[in-house]
């Protein structure tokens, strides 16, 4: 475990001091098992999930999490639990979405289709694990998996984001059909884009 006075004076104002504080707490951090084993997580500050909620949250209510988060525990110790629950204090699904890249192995694919009719534009979502060529491994896995994207309306790049709980879902863009549809590059999934 990390004491959080260890880490406290890294969580400046920027963007940079908030991955490397929250780097350094999750690093260190062990998440139980049922089975009673634990395995020791290791996500160094550039892990693009970090950066995936950071933009899905908002900069400054993800930097106000990290920082509430060391001031509570400043010369305690610090666990994995503690920071999720951090992160429902300034997003109710935070923590839980978070936990899902922690306890399970693998790597999101993300298939968008971008479906165009009467009532305007939404993107199809569907989510599975990655699998490399060859691999005999079972893709059925989800993750709650934040998901923007940047798209055109009305002569200007429009964000629209969702948190992804499911394996299928869709997401709404608009009453008119944009030209193109760009997941954003902070994610920590693969995508593949349909149609």
């Amino acid at each position: 475990m990390v004491k959080s006075r260890d880490v406290q004076g890294r969580c400046g104002s920027s963007r940079a001091g908030v991955m490397r504080a929250m780097a350094t707490l999750i690093a260190e951090t062990e998440i139980g098992k049922p089975n009673g084993l634990a395995r020791r997580m290791s996500i160094g500050r550039d892990w693009p999930g970090v950066g995936m909620f950071e933009r899905w949250m908002g900069e400054e209510r993800f930097r106000a999490a990290l920082q509430r988060y060391l001031a509570k525990y400043a010369d305690g110790n610090a666990i994995a639990t503690d920071f999720l629950s951090g992160l429902n204090a300034f997003e109710p699904a935070g923590g839980e979405a978070f936990a899902t890249f922690l306890e399970q192995a693998g790597l999101p694919l993300l298939s968008i289709e971008l479906p165009c009719g009467l009532r305007g534009a939404s993107l199809g979502l569907e989510q599975k694990r990655y699998l490399p060529l060859g691999s005999s491994g079972s893709d059925a896995q989800v993750w709650q998996l934040p998901v923007c994207v940047r798209h055109e309306a009305k002569g200007s790049e429009q964000r629209t984001c969702m948190l992804l709980k499911s394996e299928i879902s869709v997401l709404p863009l608009g009453k008119s059909c944009p030209a193109s549809v760009t997941a954003e590059a902070s994610r920590y999934y693969r995508v593949e884009y349909k149609g």
